[in-house]
């Protein structure tokens, strides 16, 4: 016999634990049951009196009684175990009673009865199921046992009385009590826990009853603690050893009413039930706040409490009673708003919501469910809704409905209403400008303000001057021809700002028709030399013939190559082949001049054609240069033969040398070598069609000076028309002894080798310095002040969008912007604008693009990933799946599904890589400082610096 103590402690009132759903009872019968089960789909019950019959229902109102024509035995118990019904019966006079000790059915309708040759005596209390085994208890205390519920045991006497027995953590534990007063049994027992494995062999701990009675009655656990009942007393001891049990009472409920049964239902996250005489119900989570669910004013008894249909079910003479949540609605206060659209008065709503025991489950509108975080946030009580969702709606009434988990939706009204000026509206929006002298003229457009005045007009981000740039006289706006004639061969895309409303664009094609297959007013006749030089795949042919001219001052020389010969040579390489027209002519300009269906032919050879002097080289797939769309806008009746298409590396004229001269003072970076103007143009007559962009990266080398030092040289720049400078990759090679500055660009310009180092002060021991002043130097990244760079700030959309732009060396895109939430006056207008238009960037579903938000690390490789493929690194990836490069670290499956592939692109082309515990942390927000670094990484990894 196992020894312990017994701890007694106080009476506590009973109290209401937690704040969940209030309880109730609903009784849904009147029909009187002694005990009840529930199992594929049924109920089967017992009731109450001196004739008890087998009852059967599936909703627990309608009940059909069950005849059993072979049984005399009144019912006692019912249980479902292992899948099926097991009823016990009662046993008193083995003379007049020989039916059936137990009966087996899975359906309630069809029953197996099962005999036992020595039946326990007086009546079956408990039966149940465990390690294989069937173990039923007797109201004397006896034990009978089976392996399939046919062939019994004989009974073995363990205790004076048991009442009900469970199977817990791998133990049968029976409960009941053994007497001390044999002449009044059920008074003054020890109550009693008896455990078992197998059924047979049991091991029995007696306690004190606290309050006298009939001893332990029933028993249920959760799996961590063991309650049992007795009388108006409730026993707690540990469930995870039951061959060493220790208990203390929990609880005494005054004594008034009986507890007839105890069970553990896995509802509300766990509760346990206890039902007795009077109505009453007490339920507890954690046994030791208890609360009392009783129903009131009754007089009748509860007998049986079970677990069903994820909820709790208890029978009696007082009927049939099942436990429903009583849901309190949430509230919300206020439940109307106002938004006004206006940008100058925009304002997030709020409103302050009353949980009463729920939880807020989602907003939406309509039939579309607003996203946490992002069009709506949540802090303690207060529900606020974004202005930038709310921006979104059309003007009226927007109704937004809150969800929550339980009780009835409330709803949010919101007026929505926009206060914002007319737009104003220009006319013509579009322009043409011609750079010849002689056919410059001023642009005009009428100006209609609706209300409003002129703020300003921009070119990207740079502010035209008033009354030098542009004059305004009443409506009529001028652009004036002095300004048209700096700007480049293109679209030059002017945004006029209003004091009101929104920007109004004019977009100015620009042409200049002085350089035509006649010449300029300032060119010379050609002085024409033959037996010019040029190498296919470094083998020399006389195929060209060499052509010198002035223009603008300029000395030009244009070397023309033979079609003929050139075909001959191409039909006798294979793909891939390099032409090479070397210039030796000390010249200002130096052209290489082919026709269109040479371009053609060297097209289908995959071949390449590259300008030498002694200054700089181009070098052009023949595919860059794209003739079909060229002969598209020069016209297809013209046969290409006809068209003459010149690759050119120029000397700056004055003007534009002037330009760069400007831009390396207000920019605080040296000039190390003359700038290279590098052009492509296919002629036709008086047309003219400039190639100015390429869909991968064109290189250009421009050869380094003696005497220059090449470690003060940090990188190549374009300086734009208008002064601006950006960006293009650039690294330095040797060549025969001699350095070189190889410049890799998407678009040809005027190419400048600079020297601007840089380091900032408070990276000067952080882990990413390198990178960081690396990028810096090259005019990629932008400090946030101070000589400082915040390298562990996170980063936002748009400036890692003009990071990727700078880094790349793309030109600006000017025009409208894509998305609604960026305007053409941002700072990141043109850089937003151009990684759309290189596929970089998507925006949301929603057309935004949300600037101003951090970018995750995700987000940024799937960036990194598009970028990839503009340089062309991607193509270089092998193939393996995403899981297996993402598999070495530890948070791979936190990445979304969207983002996998880019991720896995990045990760396996060396870009990027796990933080300190080899974890993607995808969803964290990047930093500048592993922005400096992976935008480094993309570039040195694609070989362009």
């Amino acid at each position: 016999m196992l020894l312990f103590s017994a701890v007694i402690m106080g009476r506590p009132e009973t109290v209401w634990a937690g704040q969940g759903p209030i309880q109730k009872w609903n009784k849904v019968s009147s029909q009187s049951l002694s005990s009840i089960a529930y199992g594929n789909g049924i109920y089967v019950a017992i009731t109450s009196g001196s004739n008890p019959k087998l009852v059967t229902s599936t909703d627990l109102v309608n009940w059909t009684e069950q005849n059993i024509a072979n049984l005399t035995k009144p019912f006692n118990v019912v249980k479902f175990i292992n899948g099926t019904f097991v009823v016990g019966t009662n046993y008193s006079d083995p003379i007049t009673q020989t039916g059936a000790t137990f009966l087996f059915s899975n359906n309630g309708t069809n029953w197996d009865a099962r005999t036992v040759s020595q039946p326990p005596q007086f009546s079956i209390t408990s039966v149940v199921y465990g390690n294989n085994t069937y173990v039923a208890s007797s109201y004397f205390g006896e034990i009978t046992t089976s392996t399939n519920g046919v062939n019994w045991t004989p009974p073995v006497r363990i205790v004076d009385r048991l009442s009900e027995v469970k199977f817990i953590n791998g133990y049968f534990v029976a409960v009941g009590y053994k007497e001390k007063n044999k002449t009044m049994p059920e008074m003054g027992g020890n109550d009693s826990i008896s455990t078992s494995t197998n059924g047979a062999s049991w091991t029995t701990t007696m306690l004190q009853a606290v309050n006298g009675g009939p001893g332990l009655s029933t028993v249920a656990s959760n799996g961590n603690n063991v309650i049992g009942a007795s009388f108006t007393s409730v026993y707690r001891f540990s469930a995870s050893d039951l061959n060493n049990i220790s208990n203390q009472t929990i609880q005494d409920f005054n004594n008034n009413f009986f507890i007839k049964k105890l069970v553990y239902a896995n509802t509300d996250g766990g509760t346990y039930i206890i039902v007795g005489t009077g109505g009453k119900i007490i339920t507890s989570a954690d046994t030791n706040n208890w609360t009392d669910e009783s129903i009131s004013d009754a007089t009748s008894d509860f007998m049986d409490v079970i677990e069903a249909e994820n909820t709790a079910v208890a029978v009696g003479t007082i009927g049939v009673y099942k436990r429903v949540p009583q849901v309190v609605n949430a509230t919300i206060n206020p439940g109307t708003g106002s938004f006004d659209k206006n940008t100058a008065n925009q304002a997030d709503v709020t409103t302050t919501v009353t949980l009463n025991g729920n939880t807020l489950s989602g907003i939406a509108n309509g039939g579309t469910t607003l996203t946490l975080d992002t069009d709506y946030t949540v802090s303690g009580s207060t529900v606020t809704i974004k202005k930038e969702y709310l921006a979104r709606q059309s003007i009226g009434t927007t109704t937004l409905t809150f969800s929550f988990s339980g009780g009835a939706d409330q709803t949010l009204s919101i007026t929505v209403s926009d206060t914002t000026p007319q737009n104003s509206a220009i006319n013509p929006v579009t322009a043409n400008f011609d750079k010849n002298a002689a056919n410059q003229v001023d642009v005009t457009t009428t100006v209609t303000l609706n209300g409003n005045t002129l703020s300003g007009i921009v070119n990207g981000g740079t502010a035209l001057t008033l009354d030098t740039d542009y004059t305004v006289s009443g409506s009529t706006v001028t652009i004036k021809k002095e300004y048209l004639a700096r700007q480049s061969i293109g679209t030059t895309t002017l945004t006029f700002s209003f004091s009101g409303g929104a920007d109004q664009t004019l977009s100015i094609t620009v042409s200049d028709t002085t350089s035509t297959s006649s010449g300029s007013a300032t060119s010379t006749t050609p002085e024409i030399t033959n037996n010019v030089d040029v190498l296919v795949n470094g083998k020399v042919e006389n195929a060209g013939t060499a052509a010198t001219s002035k223009r603008n001052g300029q000395t030009v020389t244009t070397i023309v190559v033979d079609q003929k010969k050139l075909d001959d040579k191409l039909a006798a390489e294979e793909k891939g082949a390099v032409i090479t027209i070397p210039v030796a002519a000390k010249s200002d300009v130096f052209i290489g001049e082919l026709n269109g269906q040479m371009v053609k032919n060297m097209e289908g050879k995959q071949a390449v054609v590259e300008i030498k002097t002694d200054k700089a080289a181009y070098t052009l797939p023949a595919q860059q240069i794209n003739i079909d769309a060229v002969s598209d806008k020069i016209g297809k009746s013209v046969s290409l033969q006809d068209i003459k298409v010149q690759i050119e590396i120029a000397a700056p004229t004055a003007d534009k040398v002037k330009v760069v001269e400007d831009a390396a003072e207000k920019g605080t970076f040296t000039l190390v070598v003359p700038s290279v103007e590098f052009t492509v143009k296919a002629i036709y007559g008086e047309k003219t069609v400039e190639v100015s962009a390429f869909n991968a990266y064109v290189h250009r080398t421009i050869a380094i000076p003696d005497g220059v030092d090449p470690n003060k040289i940090t990188t190549g720049i374009v300086v734009e028309p208008d002064g601006s400078v950006r960006h293009v990759p650039t690294k330095i090679v040797v060549i025969d002894g001699k350095y070189y500055a190889t410049i890799n660009s998407l678009t040809n310009s005027t190419y400048s080798v600079v020297w601007h180092p840089l380091a900032f002060s408070d990276v000067a021991n952080h882990w990413a310095k390198g990178a960081v002043n690396d990028m810096g130097s090259r005019m990629v990244i932008e400090g946030t002040g101070g000589g400082q760079f915040s390298p562990d700030r996170d980063i936002t959309r748009a400036e890692f969008a003009a990071i990727i732009v700078r880094g790349l060396g793309l030109k600006l895109d000017n025009g409208a912007p894509p998305f609604s939430d960026v305007k053409a006056t941002d700072w990141y207008s043109g850089a937003v604008n151009t990684a759309y238009a290189y596929k970089l960037i998507a925006g949301f579903e929603d057309g935004t693009f949300r600037p101003n938000d951090n970018i995750t690390r995700e987000q940024a490789m799937v960036v990194l990933s598009k970028a990839m493929k503009v340089t062309g690194l991607k193509d270089k990836l092998s193939v393996p799946s995403a899981v297996a490069v993402l598999r070495p670290f530890g948070d791979a499956a936190e990445v979304s599904p969207w983002a996998q592939s880019s991720v896995a692109d990045s990760v396996q082309a060396g870009i990027v890589s796990g933080r300190s515990d080899a974890k993607l942390v995808p969803t964290d927000f990047m930093t500048r400082a592993e922005v400096a670094t992976m935008i480094q990484k993309l570039l040195q990894k694609s070989g362009l610096i």
